[in-house]
């Protein structure tokens, strides 16, 4: 989230590009009035999170350009043709597969049961007693 002061007012923006960002004239100017401990704490919180100049030109809208791209192409009469994603799919794993391959190099068949007995308590088990309350 970026806080700045833009031609008289407090301009907020989160997560935009700069082509996405209104110029500050599009809003109208406040009339309310502002008590200073009210501008004091906008001040503070500001200064608080503040980082060095932040330019929005900096960052580009990948996303937006390759959605553009062929519709300006088809606009202009081009032929559109699909290509595929430069990006690799990650593989696909199949988790029973994997497990009988895990099972087959420990040496234990799926679905075996160990040899080891359970241990038994030998105490019974029991509702849990109620406590009487205290008068107050």
């Amino acid at each position: 989230m970026a806080i700045r002061a833009v031609d008289g007012h407090l301009q907020m923006a989160m997560l935009n590009y700069e082509s996405e960002l209104r110029p500050a004239e599009d809003f109208p100017k406040g009339t309310g009035k502002v008590t200073a401990r009210n501008l004091q704490l906008a001040k503070d919180l500001i200064r608080s999170w503040s980082e060095e100049e932040f330019a929005f030109s900096d960052y580009k809208n990948r996303y937006r350009n390759r959605l553009v791209e062929p519709i300006d192409a088809k606009v202009e009469g081009n032929d559109v043709v699909e290509t595929s994603e430069s990006e690799d799919e990650p593989a696909v794993i199949n988790l029973m597969d994997a497990l009988k391959r895990s099972m087959k190099s420990t040496g234990k068949k799926p679905g075996g049961r160990t040899t080891a007995k359970r241990a038994t308590s030998t105490r019974r088990m029991t509702k849990p007693r109620k406590r009487k309350s205290k008068a107050s």
